[in-house]
């Protein structure tokens, strides 16, 4: 088992050719995403202040893993802050190495010194296990609508 030696730091344009899209791939459909597309969105997601972090290989700048999070403010709760963590996901040949388990800390603790009263975010019951164990509660259930496009 090879391990790595990596840091975690947010999304940059260069991530586009050291793997990110390939890592996202092993979460869902990612489909055809040229580098302009990529940071026409990039860009549009800065914007909206959505933050992406990823798990880079010191020695070879590859993207090891990804995470996103996203703010929203409420008016519940005094007009308080939820946090919302989604697309964590780790490449095939470094998972089981804690990397994952590492993103979604890093972004759990940015939430809650940001002030967000809470962090939440959905996965496939076969990862439930995984974030249960980092103090995750099953609180809520997820519902969706696919466009005919898209699944």
């Amino acid at each position: 088992m090879t391990e790595f030696d990596y840091h975690i730091r947010e999304l940059q344009i260069e991530d586009y050719g050291r793997g990110f899209i390939d890592c996202l791939k092993e979460l869902t459909i990612v489909g055809e995403v040229s580098l302009e597309m990529f940071q026409k969105r990039f860009e549009e997601r800065k914007r909206q202040g959505v933050m992406t972090v990823v798990a880079v290989d010191n020695k070879t700048l590859k993207i090891l893993g990804t995470a996103s999070m996203f703010y929203e403010p409420k008016f519940i709760r005094e007009c308080s802050v939820k946090a919302y963590i989604e697309d964590v996901c780790v490449a095939p040949y470094a998972q089981k190495r804690g990397i994952g388990k590492r993103l979604v800390m890093y972004l759990e603790e940015k939430a809650l010194k940001d002030g967000c009263y809470k962090v939440i975010l959905t996965c496939s019951e076969s990862n439930k296990r995984f974030y249960q164990k980092m103090n995750f509660k099953k609180t809520e259930v997820a519902m969706a609508i696919y466009s005919n496009t898209s699944q």
